[in-house]
């Protein structure tokens, strides 16, 4: 029986070694419950000692009874900082508002606001007062609960009520944009552009729900851009519904054009050429399925390029063939002149990229091939282009030349820093050689090559140079 009795005592003084982990040490030392409690707990360890179990026992209930209480009375310590703390925040932010003007605010969003945070406030207030007035302890706690829900709410809505009532252009059009949105949303749905949830509204509800949750963030710049998605994507759905009938009138016109292919023997059915023409087609067709009119318009106007194409090949096949000579002659010219083989990098590419047009040319691309080559004559062309020797000072009213704003000129180096290089190379001849700011109309300037560019001649102004970084990058 004593067995028995004891191992109930330990697991008294088991559960009462919990509360120790609950409080703080400067609340042990100045809670009254939990003094008790302790002077208790010691008492029933010395009944244990002496083999008293029954007594020991006692104390050990009577103990736990007493830090039972110390814990809700620590509970309600704790209750009270918080809602002091949000009282004093719920108390500031609602005479700021007022001092704001919201009591002559006429947006009902601000007002009810406002209401709500003040009638939040008079709650934590009313429990506050009968929470204080309570003897029953947990009582006390069920109205300081009641209260700190109540003043965080206040809070949490003067806050944001103060946020909206100070200028803020960033969230005002954050909150316009939103407003728009949601307008445009509702209107095509209204006019049967678009069924509420399907899988357009979705998209558009997602797009809305994120720039919902950045604004309540305040993260405004956030909120714009997707707010500015939805509407795109909204407009979007719009212009491809004002583009049906443009839709239908674009494919009947391809079709047409087909027929009439088909009919000059300009292609014969399900050939190549058909197959490549039909692929479009069914593209745009598709598209116009799915209500993507735009896209459909676009597909109808590649079908029709590439008909024309077709129905030109002989031409387009003549000009490929003329534009492949001019560039296999660029190419062949200029590396008989590179004998320095100092472009022959360029050169390099340049070649590569004919061939490009002749494999291109070979498969019936032929604007391919033509663009290519076009490439190749661009590239090869800066290599036989001059620039200016020399230049000769101008008088230009009110922009008068400077050897800054000589050295910026696209035919010297487009850089005024590099006006140093001109100093030293004419300094000798200027008027005055120790001044750089010196230079009078008709003085004639030598230009020198700054990075392997050919120079040759004086300035023309009547003729159109090339740009120095163009042409040495």
């Amino acid at each position: 029986m004593k067995k028995l009795k004891k191992i109930i005592y330990l697991t008294f003084i088991f559960s009462l070694l919990s509360y120790f982990s609950v409080f703080p040490v400067d609340t042990l030392q100045n809670n009254d419950s939990y003094i008790k409690g302790e002077e208790l707990l010691e008492k029933a360890k010395v009944e244990y000692d002496n083999g008293n179990y029954d007594l020991g026992i006692e104390y050990s209930i009577e103990a736990k009874k007493y830090f039972e209480i110390a814990k809700k009375e620590y509970y309600l310590l704790k209750l009270v900082e918080e809602i002091d703390k949000y009282g004093e925040l719920a108390e500031q932010k609602i005479i700021q508002a007022e001092k704001l003007g919201v009591k002559n605010s006429e947006d009902e969003y601000i007002i009810e606001l406002y209401e709500k945070a003040k009638n939040s406030f008079d709650e934590a207030a009313i429990t506050y007062e009968q929470a204080e007035a309570s003897e029953d302890l947990d009582e006390k706690i069920n109205l300081y609960q009641t209260t700190e829900k109540s003043i965080k709410s206040a809070a949490k809505d003067a806050t944001i009520l103060v946020a909206e009532l100070i200028p803020n252009p960033e969230r005002d059009e954050a909150d316009q944009l939103l407003e728009t949105a949601f307008e445009k949303r509702e209107n095509i749905i209204n006019e049967g552009i678009m069924a509420q949830d399907d899988d357009d509204d979705q998209k558009i509800m997602d797009a809305l729900n994120k720039s919902i949750d950045y604004y309540d963030t305040q993260k405004y710049k956030q909120s714009k851009e997707y707010s500015g998605a939805a509407i795109l994507y909204i407009d979007r759905l719009v212009e491809d519904i004002q583009n049906k009938d443009k839709a239908d009138m674009k494919l009947a016109q391809a079709f047409e054009k087909r027929d009439g292919m088909l009919e000059k023997t300009l292609i014969q059915e399900n050939d190549s050429d058909d197959e490549k023409i039909m692929l479009v087609l069914n593209q745009s067709i598709e598209n116009f399925d799915n209500k993507k009119y735009t896209k459909s318009i676009e597909k109808s106007d590649s079908a029709m390029v590439l008909m024309d194409m077709i129905a030109n090949k002989d031409k387009f096949k003549a000009d490929a063939e003329k534009m492949l000579n001019e560039a296999k002659a660029a190419v062949t010219e200029t590396l008989e002149k590179d004998e320095s083989n100092e472009n022959a990098d360029l050169i390099k590419k340049a070649s590569e990229i004919y061939d490009d047009a002749v494999i291109a040319y070979e498969n019936e691309a032929y604007t391919d091939s033509i663009d290519l080559s076009i490439k190749v004559i661009d590239m090869l062309s800066v290599l036989s282009t001059t620039l200016p020797k020399f230049y000769r000072v101008r008088l230009i009213p009110d922009n008068r030349d400077c050897l800054w704003k000589i050295a910026e000129y696209n035919f010297i180096y487009q850089d005024k820093y590099q006006w140093q290089i001109i100093y030293d190379k004419n300094k000798n001849v200027l008027s005055d050689p120790e001044n750089p700011h010196l230079i009078h109309p008709g003085d004639l300037l030598e230009i020198p090559s700054l990075k392997g560019e050919k120079r040759a001649k004086d300035y023309d102004p009547n003729k159109v140079y090339p740009d120095f970084k163009e042409i040495t990058k």
